[in-house]
């Protein structure tokens, strides 16, 4: 070996006589990492395997590509070790620091917890172990997955948790818990959800949701479609479903007015012991239908019509909520386009924070508010 590669690499050793294969330690950051580095010959290291630390391989990635030129352009093995550890200590210096690794006694002491736990319930380690997915059911039978993110200081400091609920799961903690008891908690917290979960489960089996398209166990929002070209918007209280929502009809002022006026005037008789969708339906006098029977009823375009003016339907997520009240027009906007379109129009004129324009098909009078 030459005095440039020992001063360079000085835990890195041949295998063989044949130098095809190095192992030993690289330094990188001020930390030793395990590295075994084998060609199957001296004029293809092209083909070189490299195994390392778990830390290398995560710091390794996205720069492959640089580890090809340095293989395709070195001279010998070794000297592509030795550009090879001189890249990865300016990976380190860029990314600014190497985490260290947990002691042993983390992985123990969280191993045991997880064979508590139940190996069965476990549908995610990652290969830190730092991030574990747990799945459980609730009362209704629902399954729902709690990550949890679990900190190198552990149990000291509290893991972290993401679980698809109306509102952020943070339970308390001490250092004697554990994931056992974490998860309890968590199924304790599932129980205050359940009659908001039959709440919507029931919108979402029985009515035609048109947003959100794919709704999650966190989604207290659901627009429903009505009549053509009508909708209602829905904000249901996870903590008191059965009360009555917060409720907007989509459509246009002369579709929407008659059922407006209904639910105001009927408001009284709203009745808390039965579901949201029962009561919806007394009020409105309506029996609402499950997308099947709507599309045998209804022309695609009056439940679900593209934006006008990007012909999308969906824009970042938004979809057309917006109508030209002209009978003969009837066309839909997304909010966002509509207001973009009238700013552009020399002829529109803005008042606080309403523009005031004509509609791009039909050039009758129609109106937004900024966002």
């Amino acid at each position: 070996m030459s005095r440039k590669f020992v001063g360079a690499c000085p835990l890195m050793f041949p295998s063989s006589s044949s130098m095809l294969a190095y192992n030993g330690f690289l330094s990188v950051a001020g930390k030793d990492f395990r590295v075994h580095i084998s060609v199957p010959s001296h004029d293809k290291l092209q083909d070189a395997r490299i195994s390392c630390d778990w830390q290398l391989s995560h710091m390794m990635q996205g720069y492959q590509s640089s580890v090809r030129k340095l293989l395709e352009h070195s001279k010998s093995l070794a000297d592509f070790i030795i550009e090879f550890k001189n890249l990865l200590n300016r990976i380190a210096e860029c990314n600014h620091v190497i985490k260290s690794a947990p002691p042993p006694s983390y992985y123990k002491h969280l191993i045991e917890e997880l064979d508590k736990l139940g190996w069965e319930r476990i549908t995610h380690v990652d290969e830190t172990f730092t991030t574990v997915k747990i799945k459980t059911n609730d009362g209704g039978g629902r399954e729902h997955i709690l990550t949890v993110h679990v900190p190198l200081t552990y149990p000291i400091v509290a893991p972290t948790c993401i679980a698809d609920l109306p509102v952020a799961f943070e339970p308390h903690w001490s250092s004697k818990d554990s994931l056992v008891t974490l998860v309890k908690s968590f199924e304790e917290e599932l129980e205050k959800y359940q009659l908001f979960w039959d709440v919507v489960d029931e919108l979402d089996s029985k009515t035609h949701v048109l947003e959100p398209e794919a709704p999650t166990r966190a989604s207290n929002t659901r627009r429903i479609f009505i009549a053509s070209n009508v909708s209602i918007y829905l904000t249901i209280d996870p903590f008191h479903p059965l009360c009555f929502p917060e409720c907007r009809f989509l459509g246009q002022d002369s579709a929407t007015a008659a059922f407006r006026q209904r639910l105001n005037a009927e408001l009284k008789l709203w009745d808390t012991s039965v579901s949201v969708l029962t009561n919806l339906s007394t009020l409105l006098e309506i029996t609402f239908l499950r997308q099947s029977s709507i599309m045998n009823e209804c022309p695609p375009e009056q439940v679900a019509a593209d934006c006008c003016i990007c012909y999308c339907y969906r824009l970042g997520g938004a979809v057309p909520d917006l109508i030209c009240n002209n009978d003969q027009c009837s066309q839909v906007f997304h909010h966002t386009c509509l207001f973009e379109w009238l700013k552009s129009v020399p002829t529109s004129r803005q008042s606080f924070n309403t523009i005031f324009g004509e509609c791009p098909y039909c050039s009758k009078p129609i109106s937004v508010q900024s966002l």
